[in-house]
């Protein structure tokens, strides 16, 4: 069985299933890849860091009236895996397209029947499911985000697998995890750590790191985050919030892996959002101003009606409370 296929399968299993049922994401315990296997993709990372051509800056789009706007995420630079042409030379990775995505994938639905990712023999799986490989070189950072925003996208799962060596809490860059009116979840991106969580319910952002550790550090942040497409995901009882929703009852249908709550987090989270902005795109910068202004225009027609607004009121006294109820 391929290293990552087969570390999903001994640790996705009794209370790390039960807390991925409950609240949509889980950390798999340390030593569960086995050390080769990592040792082998934080080398394939940091030596195609290196190769001309590979990477390219991180940006984020945003459609705006006048058409596309693209931003530039300073300092963050991915290299994605589709193409066989950006796999070259590149061992650890090949094995992974050519039966570990299929593997992982058919594990993943063994031990939640309800995901149904899709799975598809050999280098086919390259259709469903995107490997995207990440360096951090120091001060970048992610917003708050979804990474399946809505319709038509189909990712269901994520496998974040982060390789830092030698991270310290003085290096940032952390994972954070915010279930909805839940708990934030503050991760580290040391190596080797892994995360399992629902690309289409779990809000997150990566926190900066920092500049002046990494401009004496040997060692970038590095990582790489594979998502797996579903067909069972982003149906229209699964993403529409209704009138009939914007009651107190059901609040803990919200809180219970129920990606409705996608449409009006950005309202719920309002402060957060824009915090996380300025984080990634620069205090009074032209990015951080254009962001914001997009952030604004998605909150502009939730703000506009009048029982949403309302029931807004209700979810930031929740998420105030610090309450969760045991779903």
């Amino acid at each position: 069985m391929h290293p990552l296929a087969a570390a999903v399968a001994a640790s996705f299993e009794g209370t790390l299933l039960e807390q991925w049922k409950h609240e949509g994401f889980c950390v798999l315990p340390p030593g569960t890849l086995c050390s080769k296997a990592a040792e082998s993709y934080q080398r394939e990372i940091s030596q195609s860091f290196h190769t001309p051509g590979r990477f390219v800056p991180n940006k984020v789009e945003f459609l705006l009236a006048s058409g596309p706007l693209q931003l530039v995420k300073e300092h963050i630079y991915e290299c994605d895996l589709h193409s066989e042409a950006s796999r070259k030379g590149m061992l650890a990775f090949e094995e992974l397209f050519s039966y570990g995505l299929a593997e992982i994938a058919t594990v993943l639905n063994a031990r939640d029947s309800t995901l149904e990712l899709t799975v598809s023999p050999g280098a086919a799986m390259k259709e469903h499911a995107t490997v995207k490989l990440q360096v951090n070189t120091g001060g970048g950072s992610f917003p708050w985000h979804t990474d399946n925003p809505q319709p038509p996208n189909k990712r269901k799962v994520t496998l974040a697998v982060y390789l830092t060596l030698d991270w310290k809490p003085e290096m940032g860059g952390e994972l954070v995890l915010q279930p909805f009116l839940g708990k934030a979840l503050v991760i580290p991106p040391a190596f080797v750590t892994m995360v399992l969580f629902r690309s289409d319910v779990i809000n997150h952002r990566t926190l900066p790191t920092a500049k002046a550790f990494h401009a004496q550090a040997t060692r970038p942040r590095e990582c790489f985050t594979i998502w797996f497409d579903s067909e069972a995901v982003n149906r229209e009882e699964d993403v529409f919030l209704r009138a009939k929703h914007l009651t107190a009852e059901w609040i803990p249908h919200l809180m219970s892996n129920n990606p409705q709550h996608r449409s009006i987090t950005r309202a719920v989270y309002e402060e957060e959002y824009r915090e996380a902005l300025i984080d990634c795109f620069g205090e009074g910068s032209q990015q951080t101003l254009v962001s914001l202004k997009v952030h604004d225009a998605h909150l502009a027609p939730l703000l506009r009606n009048p029982a949403l607004v309302k029931f807004l009121e209700l979810l930031r006294a929740q998420k105030k409370s610090g309450l969760r109820k045991d779903l």
